[in-house]
């Protein structure tokens, strides 16, 4: 397996008139080679909580926590973070805060460039390159920080809500690169997104986790074969699996 946990839990200390808090109640895991996981449930479950554990961010408080990948070569854990705006470098362009993750591995600044270069041009990826962050629209820094992270070319992939801030065109556009660059790559990738067709478009399986602390309530297995087409949103297979993921999910937050 690329990634598992075994029976993790994690807790926070709580205020001052209060114990600590759960978190993560006994989850149990598993994303091999290639696959694409997603995790989904309510607000403040947990789910990113989960995505810091599996990046060595968080340890968790008991269980056990594996991460590997199939070439030493390359990055373990490639991370595009929810708050991407904090991520961002002030005084570096877009286009070096793309090859920052490159730099910060070693790579030399000429071929990080010329790596970011070709990455952005054999995917179109129109970004201001020269313009730094505060120039650039919310979108266009999402884009960025995700780009990042692609660029590096990890063996295991966190997404967490790496798509909220782009439009639909920019959005689907994202979901295809990210995708299509996991399938060919072999990486493995576990996305976070509050947006069910989302998570049931991108992944092979969708776990729904309960309210706070996190615990798996079910998962679903995403029978559609890749490449997947976004006309897929409107097909009456895809109707019927959205309507079981939400009606489980209705039952546990109660609405």
């Amino acid at each position: 397996m690329a990634i598992r946990l075994h029976d993790v839990t994690k807790s926070f200390p709580g205020n001052d008139s209060a114990g600590a808090v759960a978190v993560v109640d006994h989850v149990d895991l598993d994303a091999p080679d290639g696959r694409i996981v997603a995790l989904f449930g309510p607000n403040g479950c947990g789910k990113t909580t989960i995505l810091n554990i599996i990046a060595q961010i968080e340890p968790p408080d008991t269980g056990s926590v594996s991460v590997i990948g199939p070439d030493s070569r390359r990055l373990k854990v490639g991370y595009a973070f929810q708050n991407f705006r904090d991520t961002l470098l002030p005084w570096e362009s877009a286009f070096d805060n793309v090859s920052f993750g490159l730099r910060a591995q070693g790579m030399t600044h000429e071929s990080a460039r010329q790596r970011v270069a070709a990455f952005l041009d054999q995917h179109g990826l129109d970004i201001p390159r020269k313009n730094y962050p505060y120039q650039l629209s919310i979108g266009q820094q999402q884009t960025v920080a995700l780009t990042r992270t692609l660029v590096q070319n990890p063996s295991n992939v966190l997404l967490d809500e790496a798509f909220s801030a782009l439009d639909h065109k920019a959005r689907f556009r994202m979901q295809d690169l990210v995708v299509s660059l996991i399938r060919a790559s072999g990486s493995t990738m576990i996305v976070v997104s509050h947006d069910v067709d989302e998570c049931l478009l991108l992944s092979q399986e969708f776990i729904l986790l309960s309210k706070r602390p996190a615990r798996i309530i079910k998962r679903f297995p995403v029978p559609f074969e890749y490449p997947r087409k976004h006309e897929l949103l409107a097909s009456t297979e895809f109707a019927a699996l959205r309507r079981e993921v939400v009606a489980e999910f209705v039952k546990e937050v109660g609405a």
